[in-house]
């Protein structure tokens, strides 16, 4: 699950990666160029709290993001309201409300949106409620991940109230997106999607725990991604992605190819942050290993990422250092990146949508991004 810390990050928020002489970026296919995240347009709603098309699919990507915010916030509010849940469980309700609170970069929703912008999907209201649904189903998953990892970013409760609000935000979002669907006719594989989502995370949660108890299975990259795919890819890449172009009416082949591409993009997050967390550690002397002058204190499968590159590198452990772990993330998740953009290149969409998709993509596992990922 990816973390806000932002001490060990680099990176200026610009493109995918260097220009080549043709013009295009290294790791990017040719035609495919990854700019800066502030040249990205998501798509939008065609009505959006009150403003018309015309005014809103003109605002650049903090404007977009205002609008999720406000319907995020909106759909706790009709559950608060209807339950009366600030009379009965005002504890619940501060747990939750500081969770959303929270700056955020909202790359659930921004990803969902911005393919069913790619596949033109008519229903503006629909897409934004899907889309806001995604996010509190990821501040569920992000609630009770605080409490596996001892990681009180949000000082707000206790152990049992954080679990009570991750449940609670998980029947919200999902309701939501059930009566979604629903009323507005779109495909069912929505709903599918979602439930495949939501067994995968939290069986990749599992396996995350337990990644380095079992001494026959060597601490692979191979073994690595798999865990990257379950606990991030599928949440975070895949099911937005396929439910924001299920919304455009997008085929078996497309959503086959989204998939891929979200894998990849998951692998590519995923790598950057758990480089990043780890750094963090390092540079407050937190380790696992309990030496003399090291303090320790950092769950054990935090340093999951640390295990495989010392198998794959054939290093010991505690002779690796924030640099090795950076420069060994760094070209693997470069490396998946590009794969992402190039499997994107075979939707069946106009390239013009393809380019803005892709582009939205290299914005999601940029690393000045992912300084306040949330």
């Amino acid at each position: 699950m990816e973390r806000s810390r932002a001490s060990n990050r680099g990176g200026s928020g610009a493109a995918c990666g260097p220009r080549s002489a043709g013009g295009t970026r290294s790791g990017s296919p040719a035609g495919i160029v990854c700019q800066a995240p502030s040249d990205v347009q998501p798509a939008l709603p065609r009505r959006v709290c009150g403003r018309r098309a015309a005014d809103v699919t003109s605002l650049h990507t903090p404007a977009l993001i205002t609008v999720v915010d406000d319907a995020v916030s909106g759909l706790f509010s009709e559950v608060v309201r209807e339950h009366a849940l600030d009379r009965t469980a005002p504890q619940l309700v501060a747990a939750v409300q500081a969770y959303l609170q929270r700056p955020a970069k909202r790359l659930r929703p921004t990803l969902l949106m911005a393919a069913a912008r790619a596949f033109e999907a008519p229903h503006g209201e629909a897409v934004l409620r899907l889309a806001a649904a995604t996010e509190l189903l990821h501040l569920f998953a992000l609630m009770h991940d605080d409490l596996l990892d001892q990681d009180m970013r949000v000082a707000a409760s206790s152990s049992a109230v954080r679990v009570l609000g991750g449940d609670l935000l998980f029947v919200i979002g999902y309701r939501t997106i059930v009566r979604v669907v629903a009323g507005a006719g779109l495909p069912g594989e929505i709903v599918d999607t979602v439930n495949h989502a939501a067994i995968t995370t939290l069986a990749g949660q599992a396996m995350e725990l337990h990644f380095a108890e079992d001494p026959d299975q060597a601490p692979t990259l191979e073994r690595l991604f798999e865990l990257y795919d379950r606990k991030t890819g599928w949440y975070t890449f895949v099911a937005p992605l396929q439910i924001g172009a299920l919304c455009g009416g997008a085929g078996v082949h497309d959503r086959d190819l989204l998939a891929a591409a979200g894998r990849k993009l998951g692998h590519a997050f995923q790598l950057r942050d758990d480089a990043a967390d780890i750094g963090t550690f390092l540079e407050a002397g937190i380790t696992t290993s309990g030496r003399p002058g090291e303090r320790a204190g950092a769950p054990p499968w935090e340093f999951n990422l640390a295990r495989v590159v010392a198998h794959e590198t054939t290093t010991p452990i505690d002779r690796l250092t924030a640099g090795d772990i950076a420069g060994f993330a760094r070209y693997h998740a470069d490396s998946a990146r590009g794969e992402a953009v190039r499997l994107l290149t075979g939707l069946s969409v106009p390239a013009a949508r393809v380019a803005e998709l892709s582009q939205e993509a290299c914005r999601s596992v940029d690393d000045d991004a992912l300084r306040s990922v949330f």
